[in-house]
């Protein structure tokens, strides 16, 4: 609208979107991070700030593609409680990579204001230790005699040695026994000899942890029974 004296325009109103603080990334296991060879998921979380971003993509960087590692572009909605801050995020793992170190950038975005943050971490995938494993061989031993010593030979894959440890277990699985020896400063070979105080059968199997909380298991040994003794009875007999 024009007249002698003034000039006018229709009003344009621009509004700025409240945003979001800086996403903080807190990776919850294992920790700084730093994870072990065959992992496969670990979760990151990151403060939503005003809880409204509810969008995110992971862009890897491309020795992390290389290794396996899929970006997620597609602006994928974030599954969850949003009003419960840290948010948790699944981060997906390869679990064919034995170690490296890799970078990805995690964006977070409010899907109606259009307002998005990222922030960048590097994770490293630690080696495992190696373990031989423990004699197959079974033995069958007297109660109360000596029994042979199981050993086995393991290498630390990364850090430094944290810890053996010694199960029995009833069954022929190296899962689920029953702890029975700590060697907190271990030895190659590192050795157990079972005890023979009591009547019984049980296997055994070490785990070998080192100072990044990575595990290895052996296979169990051959089964150890402990015999009772037997019992005679004298009885005097007259003519």
């Amino acid at each position: 609208i024009v007249n002698s004296n003034f000039a006018y325009s229709n009003i344009i109103r621009v509004k700025i979107s409240a945003t979001t603080t800086t996403p903080v990334f807190t990776i919850v296991a294992p920790t700084n991070p730093l994870l072990c060879a065959g992992i496969t998921s670990f979760p990151v979380f990151y403060n939503a700030g005003s809880l409204t971003d509810d969008h995110y993509a992971i862009i890897w960087t491309a020795n992390a593609i290389a290794s396996g590692f899929s970006e997620v572009n597609a602006d994928l909605a974030i599954a969850g409680n949003l009003s419960v801050s840290p948010v948790p995020l699944n981060v997906v793992v390869p679990g064919t990579i034995a170690s490296g170190t890799f970078s990805g950038t995690l964006i977070v975005r409010n899907s109606v204001t259009g307002c998005a943050f990222t922030g960048t971490s590097t994770l490293i995938i630690n080696p495992l230790p190696t373990i031989s494993n423990p004699s197959p061989a079974p033995q069958n031993i007297c109660l109360n005699n000596s029994s042979t010593s199981l050993s086995i030979t393991a290498t630390v894959g990364s850090g430094t040695f944290s810890s053996v440890k010694w199960y029995s277990n009833t069954s022929n699985s190296n899962t689920g026994g029953t702890l029975v020896a700590t060697q907190s400063s271990p030895s190659a070979p590192d050795a157990y000899i079972p005890l023979t105080n009591a009547a019984g059968a049980l296997y055994y199997y070490a785990v070998v942890t080192n100072s990044n909380g990575c595990t290895k298991t052996s296979n169990v040994s051959g089964l150890v029974t402990v015999n009772p003794l037997p019992t005679a009875t004298i009885s005097e007999t007259t003519a």
